[in-house]
This record gives C-alpha cells, sequence and structure tokens, in this order.
C-alpha cells in the first residue's frame, strides 16, 4: 500500500531549475553548482536517497549521470542548492547542448532515475522511480547583453594578422 502512494506523491511533485553555474569543466565531468525548488510535494516531510544518481536527458538522449547527496524535502516547497558533478555520457551531445545553451531562450531537460529509498516518518519505502521535465533558461544568443563599447584596428600584428583592440560589456 505505501510504494502505490509514494509513487502518487513522486509523480505529483514539481522540479524547476533556478540556476546552474558550472564550477569546473573537464572532458568527461562537470561540477556545478544547483539552485532548484521542490515543490507539490504533499504534507511530508522526507529524506531521498538518489543511490543510482539521476540520468540528465535532452532530447531523449541521455547527455550523463549526475551523483546527488540525500535531499531533505519538507512540505510545500523545499529550495535545494548543492554543488553536483555530471559524469557525461555523451560528449557529442553534450557538445550540442552547450551550442543550445547559447542560442536558445530555453532548454527542456528530463531529470530521471529507476528507483529512490524515501525515509518518511517510521516508514523506508523503496523503489519509486522518478522522472521530471524540467525547463531551464538559456543564453538565448545573449541578445541586449552584450554591447562593443570601443573597436580599433590600429596595426598589423608584428607576428602576422591584424592586431585588434576591443571593449565589451555583458
Amino acid at each position: 500500500l505505501g510504494r502505490p502512494i509514494m509513487q502518487a506523491i513522486v509523480d505529483a511533485v514539481q522540479l524547476d531549475l533556478v540556476g546552474i553555474q558550472v564550477v569546473d569543466l573537464a572532458q568527461s565531468k562537470v561540477a556545478v553548482d544547483v539552485a532548484a525548488s521542490v515543490s507539490k510535494i504533499g504534507p511530508f516531510d522526507a529524506v531521498v536517497t538518489l543511490d543510482k544518481g539521476v540520468d540528465v536527458s535532452w532530447q531523449g538522449r541521455v547527455i550523463g549521470n549526475v551523483a546527488l547527496p540525500n535531499v531533505t524535502i519538507v512540505p510545500e516547497t523545499t529550495p535545494i542548492q548543492m554543488r553536483a558533478e555530471l559524469t557525461i555520457a555523451d560528449a557529442g551531445l553534450m557538445a550540442d547542448l552547450v551550442k543550445a545553451l547559447l542560442q536558445e531562450k530555453s532548454l527542456d531537460w528530463t531529470v530521471s532515475t529507476p528507483s529512490m529509498v524515501v525515509y518518511a516518518y517510521d516508514a523506508v519505502l523503496n523503489g519509486p522511480g522518478l522522472t521530471k521535465k524540467t525547463t531551464v533558461r538559456a543564453f538565448d544568443r545573449l541578445r541586449n547583453a552584450v554591447a562593443l563599447n570601443t573597436f580599433d584596428l590600429p596595426s598589423n600584428d608584428p607576428a602576422g594578422g591584424i592586431h585588434i583592440t576591443a571593449s565589451a560589456s555583458v
């Protein structure tokens, strides 16, 4: 009886990504500071363990897996701030994602895990899965965000090419 009820609660939960800041970038991993909000949780305090992490997908393909610490949730809305590490599964897809993040206004991601352990009150519920689609605000080509203050082509560069002096604001 507990598992179907818990799955219904998990299915109703809303996940919103508020911000993502890249802290460290490597060929196969990306460390990020994540700010998120979990809402529509229902009336229960709980600790959620995601022992398999979560898969992050874009356009139906898995970008990679994020290992996460235990998450403590409280009724109504839980703000979450944490450092997480994405292990990249598809470098080509990640490159396409970065390009899309620079060009698009927003992107839809799916965060999923086949199972988790939920500790609520005195109950331990193994196994409910999680699949949540969330929208990530992107850079929209930095439209109206970059200004070129000065631009000068004062001379030829002695090493070859042209010497350019520019000043920009973002």
